[in-house]
């Protein structure tokens, strides 16, 4: 174990020309691994029976209730933007390539996703009510036994707490299952190597991991301070006000808001009337991700077509969590149809031209 050890973290050979960008991947796993620490903290004092009051009563009469209660919600908006930034940026640098790190990076992201929404769930409060009946209803969009199973997912016929306890044991297995698969990303990574700058994986000009990028990630305790002190400044900054509010299945909201990372894909499901399309757009979504390691080319693209992947994806992106955030009306609703076209567009664009180049490539060899 010390030596399997030493060789992850300590005597691992990395190129010299890895940037501060690589951190992302470091600060993911540190912010991961915290978030699960303070979410086994929370849980000493949670009851599904009472998930709103139990809540209130963990952040004013438990010691120290209140901090972890903000710092867990709040890290979560942290790991989704790390996420978010982590993926993009690999998408950038061609690290589709490595096939096994980039399916099992994809897997997680689905893990963490499902675990933010049934988290989201667990707090009782009137906004993650209603929009926990938004998601669990796209289960009727399954054929055949799609009624039936969202019964089975209910414990009846809307949610209730029996609802709750099936959440709760799922939000408390996911993340385990993240940071086991966590431990397999790490080893394909360190068994293939990181895709340097010049976006080749030869064996040359390689410095040990510790301790040049160890202090490099040090970067990230920084990064982690000046979060705790913008959490203690501006602590319910993020949330909205429903929740604040207890849930009332009688007393549906204006209008119903999710978190901002999942804003993107609400507002791909409202974009079309059909509700089963809407779910296999965002079904789509995620499978497209799956399709880069098809188009691998190992020759390097100009640098013009990788400046403009930041660019693109930022327009799209915080323009698509804009429209998901904007009320449920024209013109936001065929914006919302346009950029979900332009998002799957800039996707299939960037894996139509890897093909291009790598045929071009093999038609000239």
């Amino acid at each position: 174990m010390i030596v399997f050890i030493r060789r992850l973290v300590i005597n691992l050979p990395c190129r010299s020309s890895l940037s501060y960008w690589y951190n992302l991947g470091s600060f993911l796993g540190i912010s991961l691994v915290i978030q699960v620490i303070s979410g086994l903290f929370l849980l000493l004092n949670y009851n599904r029976l009472e998930s709103y009051s139990r809540i209130i009563y963990i952040v004013i009469e438990v010691n120290y209730g209140w901090f972890f209660k903000i710092f867990h919600s709040n890290n979560a908006r942290i790991i989704f933007l790390n996420l978010y930034l982590h993926l993009y940026k690999n998408i950038m640098i061609f690290r589709y390539r490595l096939h096994k790190t980039w399916n099992t990076g994809l897997l997680i992201i689905v893990l963490i996703i499902g675990a933010g929404f049934s988290g989201y769930v667990l707090v009782g409060s009137q906004m993650s009510f209603w929009a926990a009946i938004v998601i669990t209803s796209l289960i009727r969009v399954i054929p055949i036994n799609g009624e039936s199973l969202i019964y089975f997912v209910w414990g009846g016929f809307r949610i209730n707490w029996i609802t709750l306890q099936l959440l709760f044991v799922v939000h408390f297995i996911l993340p385990f299952l993240v940071l086991i698969i966590i431990v397999f990303h790490l080893l394909f990574l360190h068994n293939r190597g990181r895709t340097s700058v010049l976006y080749i994986h030869r064996g040359v000009e390689k410095i040990s991991f510790f301790p040049y990028f160890w202090i490099k990630d040090m970067v990230n305790i920084i990064w982690y301070l000046l979060f705790i002190i913008v959490l203690l400044l501006y602590p319910y900054s993020l949330g909205e006000v429903e929740l604040f509010e207890e849930a009332n299945y009688l007393n549906s909201p204006v209008h119903i808001v999710p978190e901002w990372y999942f804003l993107t894909s609400y507002a791909i499901l409202r974009s079309v009337p059909s509700k089963r399309i809407g779910v296999l757009i965002i079904g789509i979504r995620i499978l497209v991700l799956f399709l880069y390691p098809l188009s691998v080319s190992y020759v390097r693209v100009p640098t013009i077509y990788l400046s403009h992947v930041w660019f693109v994806y930022i327009i799209i992106q915080f323009y698509l969590s804009y429209l998901g955030f904007s009320p449920i009306s024209q013109p936001y609703v065929l914006l919302s149809l346009l950029n979900t076209f332009l998002y799957f567009l800039y996707h299939f664009r960037i894996i139509f031209l890897n093909v291009i180049v790598r045929y071009i490539f093999k038609v000239i060899s």
